[in-house]
């Protein structure tokens, strides 16, 4: 694998801006996919939350179009806000020298803001497709001029129901476009929606389980509704410092951490908190004044934090593509981390197919028997409530 981005293709701008972020090397999905999307084909990209995407396509982008246009030239499509605003922070970083401007519109926040951004002219437009199809229907977003679309993350976009307005926007940019399509599964809808957007596409597959390699000790714990708070409070007493709790509904979310605020710093996050609150708790847990996160999935998609010790799977996934987003918010950046899944005797069968996802027998947690800083608790003790 190239281990330089120099030989990758990458201008000499775009380097000198990734050695001031810190970036040594690229990550294998970046040394697969900027040389082939530079090249000016389409592609399809599969590739999990966190190996680099943002990278690759941001330099892509950058290398492809020249800046100081009008009217954008690149337009990337995204599922979440918070995803939005990443890609905008890192974009604007990887641009410093080239020149190139950026513009983020998403929902949820006053859209004047964002409509004098695009009047004064940007290079790059990084839009949820609700909002971008506001801006649209009332005139305010140029799309003529776009030569690349990304779409980022494109499984979750349909999953959220973005499937009318993805049509809506892409049939308004022109035919002879570039389009980069990264999705972290191949589902039959995601392969319909590549079929119809890509021509003659390159494709790109990094494994699936990159991000939890060997980094990422997984383990469970049997329990019933009663005794998960419980539990949780166990984990939490047991030495990680930095959490992500992941629940299925908006009330669970609101539930658990009020249950929770007297004893620990917690933060909550879904689709019904308000836009700057859920930017400011992610900020708070970012910067460690908050250590416990409580999220649906919706909400945390797209979230990059470092340093997450552990993931809890309060209510277990709907499918093991979502249990490996899940998990894969910690064991980043080469840290070692930790996931728990609480298991209801009638999910059993669903851990199961799991466990065949990920390849591997997963270990019953018992924190009672050790602390997380000696490690023997991220390596799973078994004690209890086996799976058989």
């Amino acid at each position: 694998m190239i281990s330089n981005f120099k030989d990758l293709g990458v201008s000499d701008g775009i380097i000198k801006a990734m050695k001031e972020m810190g970036w040594t090397e690229p990550t294998p999905v970046q040394a697969e996919s900027i040389p082939t999307g530079l090249t000016g084909c389409d592609m399809f990209a599969q590739a999990q939350t966190g190996t680099g995407k943002t990278g690759a396509y941001g330099s892509i982008a950058l290398g492809l179009t020249k800046p100081g246009r009008k009217d954008p030239s690149v337009l990337v499509l995204v599922p979440t806000r918070e995803l939005a605003n990443q890609i905008y922070d890192e974009m604007y970083k990887l641009s410093k020298y080239t020149g190139h401007r950026s513009a983020v519109v998403y929902g949820g926040v006053g859209i004047e803001k964002q409509i004098g951004k695009l009047r004064k002219g940007t290079d790059i437009v990084i839009a949820t497709p609700g909002r971008l199809k506001d801006l649209i229907g009332r005139n305010e977003a140029n799309l003529s001029r776009i030569s690349m679309v990304v779409l980022d993350e494109a499984d979750r976009m349909l999953d959220m129901g973005f499937a009318k307005d993805l049509n809506f926007i892409l049939g308004r940019v022109p035919s002879g476009r570039q389009t980069l399509l990264f999705s972290a599964t191949m589902s039959p809808d995601v392969k319909k929606l590549a079929d119809r957007m890509l021509k003659t596409p390159k494709d790109v597959i990094v494994s699936k389980d990159e991000v939890t390699a060997g980094l990422i000790k997984q383990s469970y714990i049997g329990v019933t509704k009663d005794t998960k708070q419980k539990e949780l409070r166990m984990i939490l007493d047991s030495g990680v410092s930095k959490t992500i709790v992941f629940c299925k509904t908006k009330r669970r979310v609101n539930q658990l951490s009020r249950n929770l605020a007297s004893d620990y710093r917690v933060g909550a996050i879904h689709g019904d908190v308000a836009q700057n609150k859920r930017e400011r708790t992610v900020k708070e847990f970012k910067a460690g004044t908050i250590e416990v996160l409580i999220a649906t999935d919706i909400a945390a998609r797209g979230l990059d934090i470092e340093g997450v010790d552990c993931a809890v799977n309060y209510d277990m996934p709907n499918d093991p593509e979502t249990y490996m987003h899940r998990i894969g918010r910690t064991g980043r950046a080469g840290r070692d981390g930790m996931s728990v899944t609480f298991v209801l005797d009638e999910e059993k069968r669903d851990f199961m197919l799991v466990e065949k996802h990920v390849g591997m027998k997963i270990p019953v947690l018992d924190v009672r028997s050790a602390r997380y800083e000696g490690s023997a608790a991220a390596k799973g003790v078994s004690g209890r409530n086996p799976i058989s």
